[in-house]
C-alpha cells in the first residue's frame, strides 16, 4: 500500500509534501495513513464502484483479500488513504483460503 501511494503521489498528484502514519491499534489492527498535498485523483477513482484492479480500488481488493480495508478523504487540500489491516495478515489469509476450501467441498 505505501509503496503503490508513494508512486502515485510521485506520478500524479504534483504534492510538495507528503506525510506517512503508522498505527498499531488496539483491536489487533495496524493502520497506515498517508496524506498530501497534491492534486486528488479524479471523483471516478475515489467512488466505491471504480473497476476493479485499477488505482484506488485495486488497493481495496487487495487490503480486503487479507481482511483490511482502504478508506479515502479529500478535505482542507488534503488528500488521505488509510488502510487497516488485521495484526496478523498470515492468519486471515490461512483462514479466509481454509473457508474456501470448505465451501467448495460442501
Amino acid at each position: 500500500m505505501a509503496r503503490e501511494a508513494t508512486t502515485n503521489i510521485l506520478r500524479h498528484a504534483r504534492a510538495t509534501t507528503a506525510d506517512y502514519q503508522l498505527a498499531c491499534g488496539t483491536q489487533g489492527t495496524w493502520t497506515l495513513t498517508i496524506s498530501n498535498d497534491g492534486t486528488p485523483p479524479p471523483s471516478h477513482e475515489t467512488s466505491p464502484t471504480f473497476g476493479p484492479g485499477t488505482g484506488l480500488e485495486g488497493l481495496r481488493e487487495r487490503l480486503h483479500a487479507v481482511g483490511g480495508n482502504l478508506s479515502v478523504e479529500h478535505a482542507d487540500n488534503t488528500f488521505t488513504v488509510s488502510a487497516v489491516v488485521p495484526d496478523d495478515m498470515t492468519h486471515q489469509q490461512h483462514s479466509n483460503s481454509a473457508q474456501r476450501q470448505e465451501s467448495s467441498a460442501s
